[in-house]
């Protein structure tokens, strides 16, 4: 009896190849669907065009054997450590949690700093209809039909001039919407 030749590959050598036909998201299958998707491979190539020689030389190596074995990641065989290689490994997730919590600590100044920015003295976010209403009034009165005009707004907001009244922004007079002096 002839003993059948095993292609053993790599998980992530597998997760590269289906990257490389297209699946975003093969970072993310398990084995059982990476080895579903290998007896499946004929059919998915047929007829796609891979431009990276080394996928290439893989899926003709694949597509040849007989039997496929994926290797879990965690499975490879790690280097032997020494004292030397211990304590530099150890600097390394040291110097990568200080880099992690830095850029937690950005992270937040970012946060709160981008609370602020983008709005207007009123408190309306800039960019918005509300925001160009804004940008319009002045301490001259003018009516709404006039503030939309200038403000190039086809369909006005409901309440919005009423809410500035309210908040003590603005005051409506016979002759329109101003600024409190």
């Amino acid at each position: 009896m002839a003993k059948v030749k095993v292609l053993v590959l790599s998980q992530t050598l597998v997760v590269k190849l289906f990257e490389a036909l297209g699946y975003k998201t093969a970072n993310t299958w398990d084995n059982a669907r990476l080895m579903q998707k290998i007896r499946n491979l004929p059919d998915l190539v047929d007829g796609v065009k891979i431009k990276k020689p080394k996928v290439k030389v893989l899926l003709k190596k694949i597509l040849k054997a007989k039997k496929v074995r994926i290797k879990m990641t965690g499975e490879e065989e790690a280097p032997k450590t020494t004292k030397k290689t211990a304590k530099k490994n150890k600097k390394k997730v040291e110097s990568k949690s200080e880099q992690k919590k830095e850029t937690e600590k950005k992270k937040k100044t970012k946060k709160v700093v981008s609370k602020r920015k983008g709005i207007d003295k009123f408190g309306s976010r800039e960019g918005t209809i509300k925001a160009r209403v804004n940008a319009v009034l002045t301490k001259k009165p003018k009516t709404e039909r006039l503030l939309l005009k200038e403000a190039k707004i086809a369909n006005p907001q409901g309440g919005h001039l009423r809410d500035l009244i309210r908040a003590g922004h603005i005051v409506k007079s016979e002759k329109g919407f101003a600024l409190k002096r």
